[in-house]
């Protein structure tokens, strides 16, 4: 089964290296790069799991997150920050996100953890 995923991610290395890495899994991977593009994507298509930024130039993650939920959506929120631990787990747990990692990662950890948020096969 072909997984969907949508990184929104503003530094364009960043976006492309994961989209890169999740595309040689197996995954089909769409990207944006604020906040707003990353919304509107992830309510006009029916993502598996979507990658998002903390800081985004416009929107917020944890607002695109925020959001996203109260549209009712369910769907699998990895939020990725460069902020320290606490700060992160504290605006994921309000945002009512599904995981956070902070920056920097090891891509094998992302990975493994992305696996887990996904939902099973029926």
């Amino acid at each position: 089964m072909t997984r969907r995923v949508l990184i929104v991610e503003d530094e364009a290395a960043i976006s492309e290296a994961l989209t890169f890495l999740l595309e040689k899994e197996g995954f089909v991977v769409s990207a944006e790069h604020t906040g707003k593009a990353g919304l509107a994507a992830a309510r006009a298509t029916d993502f598996d799991a979507l990658i998002i930024d903390l800081l985004l130039p416009d929107v917020s993650g944890a607002e695109v997150c925020a959001r996203l939920r109260e549209d009712g959506s369910e769907v699998s929120i990895l939020l990725l920050t460069a902020r320290s631990h606490e700060d992160a787990a504290a605006q994921a747990s309000e945002a009512r996100a599904t995981a956070f990692m902070t920056k920097p990662f090891e891509i094998q950890d992302l990975l493994a953890r992305l696996r887990t948020l996904l939902p099973a096969d029926v």
